[in-house]
């Protein structure tokens, strides 16, 4: 999720922190925020996903919540397709490369 995140983050901000802590608070601040990341159903649902998984980093996994996290990573990487084809699409349109 973190390599998906700072893929978005270069389109934006073409320098930035790679400190995993400035990283999340960078993606918060462009692209939720903006709400340029959020989902056109679930809002920022799958923001949530990588922000919730960046908290509880270092935290003892089981099976269950392993599962959940790999499943959370999908639906957040697809978020992060979706987003990328919305900024294109825009910057496209403003005549932008």
């Amino acid at each position: 999720m973190l390599d998906a995140a700072r893929a978005l983050l270069k389109q934006r901000v073409p320098v930035f922190s790679e400190d995993p802590d400035a990283l999340v608070n960078l993606f918060r601040l462009e692209l939720v925020d903006s709400q340029l990341f959020h989902d056109p159903f679930a809002g920022a649902k799958f923001a949530q996903y990588f922000f919730q998984a960046h908290e509880r980093r270092g935290q003892p996994v089981n099976a269950e919540r392993a599962h959940y996290l790999v499943e959370e990573s999908q639906l957040f990487i697809e978020a992060s397709h979706a987003c990328y084809a919305r900024m294109r699409t825009a910057a496209v349109s403003a005549g932008v490369r």
